[in-house]
């Protein structure tokens, strides 16, 4: 960590801000205290947090999650799909509503000897999620904290951001509440190898309804524009049809079903966007036996399958390669969105 920490002081990374993904840890508590207290769940407490760090400059934050989530738990295999989570109660299950703050319904904040151990003495704790680089202020929220609207409830009413923030493992954007000012931009970077982007256009973000299954609700954020390996898939398929055809399925607006920038067959949506490769070629030899990657491979798979079927169908019919469709990127990559302005930085020249 700290030969890390010592790097990203370099001046080549001044103005940007890591977060350094999240780190879940446990802790046995003192028993005679568990003896006493008789409370379930109490032997242990549970920390998750993110490591933060401004680059060029020493200044370094941790902030913790709040709720306890089955996903932060989750046993995986390489060899194996997906196992059942092994994990404390969360916050949704009949023991939380029952026993809201009990060690196995929220995260703690780790004591400073702790941080200390595992690399993180120096880190200093985040308050509400709230960090301030170059006059902007900036949010940030972890997973199901969003959906719970940890940020906003923090801020008070009518209090912004310039920017929000959403680190995760199955969160999206519109199932918590968004609480820049207008127009201010909300990235999330999700674990199930998605992004996310939103504008908060009209100010409304905080603002939700519940959906018709009647248990979920959705805020009123606006335009979400998102770019995972399925949507990069979807856009490749239907860009060719179209270019076969003439034709396409239904009147989308760029950016609906396809990546955030557009594509050249329904035109740009304004947003600059880019995908690299982000582990180089042999990506699948870098991470083989330490992440589930069978998502991927099928994903390949299906590609190679469809593509080879275009070529044969082009073979067929004497018809001219297509360059107007853009092939999915099917492997780990790293999103680039913008430059953006922020609206409420309008007139700063940074």
């Amino acid at each position: 960590i700290q030969t890390m920490t010592k790097w990203l002081e370099s001046a080549r990374f001044e103005n940007w801000l890591f977060i350094l993904g999240t780190f879940v840890a446990a802790q046995h508590v003192d028993e005679r205290w568990v003896d006493e207290s008789q409370l379930p769940w109490a032997n242990i407490s549970y920390f998750n947090f993110a490591p933060i760090h401004v680059g060029g400059t020493k200044r370094s934050f941790v902030h913790f999650k709040h709720f306890i989530s089955g996903i932060d738990f989750l046993h995986t295999q390489p060899s194996v799909p997906r196992t059942q989570p092994q994990t404390p109660p969360g916050v949704f299950s009949n023991f939380c509503h029952e026993h809201p703050y009990s060690n196995g319904c929220i995260y703690g904040k780790a004591p400073r000897a702790m941080l200390e151990d595992i690399g993180f003495g120096q880190h200093q704790v985040l308050p509400g999620g709230l960090v301030e680089i170059g006059g902007i202020r900036i949010g940030l929220e972890i997973c199901l904290d969003h959906a719970e609207g940890e940020l906003c409830k923090h801020l008070g009413p009518g209090e912004t951001v310039d920017m929000q923030i959403i680190v995760s493992a199955g969160m999206n954007i519109p199932t918590g509440p968004v609480c820049t000012a207008p127009g201010g931009p909300v990235f999330l970077s999700d674990g199930f190898a998605r992004t996310e982007l939103n504008f908060n256009k009209l100010g409304l973000g905080t603002h939700s309804e519940q959906l018709p299954d009647g248990r979920r609700r959705r805020y009123n954020v606006g335009v979400v524009y998102g770019a995972d390996a399925l949507v990069g898939l979807q856009q490749w398929i239907a860009d060719t049809l179209d270019s076969f055809t003439g034709y396409g399925f239904g009147s989308r607006l760029p950016g609906e079903s396809t990546l955030p920038g557009g594509s050249p067959v329904t035109g740009t949506t304004g947003v600059k966007f880019a995908q690299v490769n982000a582990l180089g070629e042999d990506w699948f030899d870098k991470v083989s036996g330490f992440y589930d990657v069978n998502d991927y491979i099928q994903a390949q798979k299906i590609d190679r399958s469809l593509n080879d079927a275009m070529k044969r169908f082009l073979h067929t019919e004497d018809l001219p390669p297509t360059d107007q469709a853009r092939r999915a990127s099917l492997f780990p990559t790293v999103d680039i969105y913008g430059p953006l302005a922020i609206p409420s930085r309008a007139d700063d020249s940074r």
